[in-house]
């Protein structure tokens, strides 16, 4: 299947990724002047290798900035959200019915509810487990925001929702907790309910404490859904792979 290119811009985070690569060679530097500090670095390699993102860290020291992975202006948050939902738009336009169950898992401040809501009039809930979101989260019409143990445990939403959406939240897990985190989150999509997933991948695996994963790791993934992957786009030259699929 032929796949179909939305978008490929850039956005600030290109221009701190040049800087850490400059700072990389300095490292590397570094090793070469004095290579006895390069078995510490061998050790956080490995570590690194089992280690997930510690997001209540993360976000104390950014904020809602952590959602994005660097230090950024308001004003460029807005405009890669901006950016985002012109690509939700196109893909979800049709596909979703007005006044549809839509959780959001992941939803990190829910830089997406008022997409939902103002665009397909949506009964939103968002779903997080990082406390700093938590306690600043405002629940109002049409928009509720639970923890992933709440939702978990809630008998109510079992095959309730019509659309499961998760934008880029998977790589931050391990495979095995990813696997386990999702088996619970699809016996909370109804029969021939939807999902559209967002995730940067790559052509082989590559564990951090942010993965990338193939194409092929995610369609087994999500196998109780019929997946179609036919459009992707790219930001600041990362491969974000959408798969959107019905339950089977």
């Amino acid at each position: 299947m032929k796949k179909i290119l939305l978008d490929n811009f850039k956005t600030s985070l290109s221009d701190l990724k040049k800087k850490e690569e400059n700072k990389i060679s300095k490292k590397l530097v570094k090793y070469i002047l004095n290579p006895f500090k390069i078995f510490p670095r061998i050790i956080w390699e490995i570590k690194k290798y089992f280690k997930e993102t510690n997001w209540d860290e993360r976000s104390a020291k950014m904020g809602n900035s952590s959602v994005f992975g660097n230090q950024i202006s308001l004003s460029e948050q807005k405009k890669i959200t901006d950016i985002h939902e012109k690509i939700l738009l196109k893909c979800l336009n049709g596909n979703i019915e007005l006044g549809s169950n839509v959780l959001d898992f992941g939803c990190g401040y829910g830089r997406f509810s008022d997409f939902f809501i103002k665009k397909f009039n949506c009964n939103y809930i968002g779903v997080e487990n990082n406390e700093f979101f938590l306690k600043n989260f405002q629940n109002s019409k049409n928009k509720t925001f639970l923890s992933f143990n709440d939702l978990k445990d809630n008998k109510t939403y079992e095959n309730y929702f019509d659309l499961l959406f998760v934008f880029a939240v998977f790589g931050g897990f391990k495979k095995n907790k990813a696997s386990n985190i999702f088996q619970i989150l699809e016996k909370k999509v109804k029969p021939g309910g939807k999902i559209f997933v967002v995730e940067a991948i790559s052509n082989k695996e590559v564990e951090d404490e942010w993965s990338f994963r193939t194409e092929e790791f995610y369609k087994n993934l999500f196998n109780n859904f019929d997946i179609s992957t036919e459009y992707y786009f790219l930001e600041d030259d990362k491969f974000n792979q959408i798969f959107k699929g019905t339950k089977l």
